[in-house]
């Protein structure tokens, strides 16, 4: 009986330390609310360098494709696509920020309010009440 008794102790003592291991572990990985990433001046500069330097890539390859031969064009071609979808895609980044940055949408407040608060509460709720469709309405 003695033996048995401290069977289920040992195995009691067993499951609490990896009960413990286990809360300690999720405590490290859980993450802090971090404040939204924001593109400051200085990675809106290094976009805007980056398009700069593509565009006199794009102007290089396009100066080439008269003068080489078929083969080469459809790659010179090609490659001219990828930069001008490169191109497209960062100038588009750069218009979003400047445009994020001019206005903030009901949306953004409520979220921010949600993240000082920690729930929809009060304030949160009549921010909701602004922002979102009522229930069963369709856009």
């Amino acid at each position: 009986m003695k033996g048995f008794f401290l069977v289920l102790v040992l195995l009691g003592g067993v499951l609490l330390g990896y009960l413990i291991f286990n809360f300690a572990q999720a405590r490290r990985r859980q993450v802090d609310v971090l404040p939204d990433f924001e593109a400051g001046t200085d990675s809106i500069q290094a976009y805007l360098g980056r398009i700069e330097e593509l565009e006199r890539r794009a102007k290089g390859v396009r100066s080439r494709i008269a003068t080489a031969p078929i083969n080469e064009r459809v790659i010179r071609q090609r490659e001219l696509a990828v930069l001008e979808d490169k191109i497209r895609e960062l100038r588009l980044a750069v218009e979003q920020w400047r445009q994020a940055r001019t206005k903030t949408t009901a949306n953004d407040l409520y979220r921010k309010c949600i993240m000082l608060y920690g729930s929809a509460s009060g304030v949160c709720e009549l921010l909701l009440s602004d922002t979102l469709p009522a229930a069963g309405t369709v856009k």
